[in-house]
């Protein structure tokens, strides 16, 4: 943890949602297509028209919707899927941020506005369930940093709702922490 007197400046934490903002914002105007677009555009759709459903016969011969995402097509049919990615690389940088800049102050600088614009890589490849599953697990970092356990177990519990692979990331995450203390 940084000493009291290595305060970081609010700039500082403002950065890397600045960086991640200017990259989803570029997203939004150049609107790549890709084929993991194609399926949160279609998630999204369907949860708008049926609501929350097990399988969906629409897709690749059927698949089973929960196991891609139970919260992203609910956030992308109120936002739009773009704006609902977007808007989770933002929230996920600042909080990366904020843990990194807690952890170890003004020399995590250049490391948090790395994974500002590598967050961004979701959203251009189209994986944006995948970049709300972070936003949740780094919720949970975030609050269990700060000794906040009943939301740490919350926002890990969501976790795998957003994104069953973001879940594995948070998983091996605590297991290295859990080793480390």
């Amino acid at each position: 943890m940084v000493e009291p007197n290595d305060r970081i400046s609010a700039r500082r934490y403002a950065e890397p949602g600045i960086v991640a903002a200017a990259l989803g914002l570029l997203y939004l105007i150049v609107a790549p297509e890709s084929a993991d677009h194609a399926a949160q555009v279609f998630r999204s759709g369907l949860f708008e028209s049926e609501g929350l459903s097990a399988w969906n016969n629409f897709w690749f011969g059927g698949h089973h919707t929960p196991g891609y995402s139970v919260l992203f097509p609910l956030l992308g049919s109120v936002l739009g899927p773009r704006e609902a990615g977007a808007l989770a690389t933002v929230v996920a940088a600042v909080l990366f941020g904020a843990i990194a800049y807690r952890q170890w102050g003004e020399r995590a600088r250049l490391g948090v506005i790395w994974f500002a614009a590598g967050a961004s890589v979701s959203l251009f490849t189209g994986r944006l369930s995948f970049a709300l599953g972070i936003a949740v697990a780094l919720a949970a970092v975030w609050a269990a940093q700060r000794g906040w356990r009943p939301a740490a177990i919350g926002f890990a519990l969501l976790t795998p709702l957003a994104s069953p692979v973001a879940a594995l990331f948070l998983a091996c995450a605590a297991i290295a922490h859990a080793v480390a203390e």
